[in-house]
């Protein structure tokens, strides 16, 4: 048995940068066992599997696996996965498609500079975690961290801790102690640990970012689509930027030598969140995948 594979980079101005995917296409027929031993064979973040393409051809319906788990929603394989559905399978302009997951429909727009958008479902603020504990979670003085705001969950599809720091060094400085890691994930919903400054590397960037999914076999990820919306909720929330800019450009993937750029779009009206995600994708290479 043979399927189209393609491996893509996505939230990658140019080729080999950003973060690779790997797309399974006519997955239909693919065990969940199967589709887990594939994305560990493939050892990215996450590898994606295309199930059907509706009539439509506006509605898909997609699974997420990580080496180690079954996701029920990220932000770069949708990405990825509906560059793949534009520019190789149907092959023609389409403004529109909606992915259905187990969380619900994700709707995508496709525009024409190149930036997929993505919009994930509601956002939800969690629990805030004492600084204490995230300082010995990642190995820094309590000091780096950001005390103007809170260490909180975020959840938009996939809970997520944000922690802000002080600056980059803070940043770079951050080595997850494992042990610890665990024993706070055990009392948390989130898996996956960002951390942030509003200092950033390049002037025309807004923030600096890592982030940490041991739990899902990712040590750490070179760009993190569902995170960074669970950021851009934040960031909304507590008013971090005081100016009034719509997009804000996200570095990320320096530390492991993948440089990374994400767009996010936050906007409140009459309290509600509206977030967007977006970034370009770059195809690396197609083939076929034997089973």
């Amino acid at each position: 048995m043979k399927k189209p594979l393609y491996i893509v980079d996505v939230f990658a101005e140019k080729k080999f940068s950003g973060n690779p995917l790997a797309v399974v296409c006519d997955a239909e027929d693919l065990s969940p066992k199967q589709m887990q031993l594939i994305a560990k064979e493939m050892n990215y973040s996450e590898t994606t599997f295309i199930k059907k393409i509706h009539d439509d051809r506006q509605n898909i319906d997609v699974r997420i696996f990580t080496p180690s788990h079954e996701i029920p929603f990220a932000g770069h394989p949708l990405i990825g996965t509906a560059f793949i559905i534009q520019q190789e399978i149907i092959q023609q302009d389409i403004p529109k498609i909606s992915f259905q997951l187990e969380i619900g429909p994700i709707d995508m727009t496709l525009s024409n500079d190149n930036i997929i958008w993505l919009k994930p479902i509601k956002p939800f603020l969690g629990a805030k975690i004492p600084s204490n504990i995230l300082a010995k979670v990642l190995q820094i003085p309590s000091g780096d961290i950001n005390h103007a705001w809170p260490i909180q969950e975020v959840n938009m599809g996939l809970h997520v801790i944000i922690v802000p720091l002080n600056d980059c060094s803070a940043v770079e400085k951050v080595n997850i102690k494992l042990e610890q890691y665990y024993t706070l994930i055990k009392q948390t919903k989130s898996k996956a640990i960002l951390v942030f400054s509003t200092e950033t590397l390049f002037e025309e960037n807004d923030l600096h970012v890592r982030v940490f999914a041991d739990y899902y076999g990712i040590p750490e990820d070179p760009a993190t689509g569902s995170a960074n919306a669970g950021l851009a909720a934040y960031i909304a929330q507590y008013q971090c930027f005081n100016d009034t800019k719509e997009i804000l450009r996200v570095e990320q993937g320096y530390e492991l030598n993948r440089p990374s750029l994400l767009y996010i779009q936050s906007k409140k009206s009459d309290g509600v969140l509206d977030i967007q995600i977006g970034g370009e994708v770059q195809l690396i290479a197609k083939g076929e995948l034997y089973l």
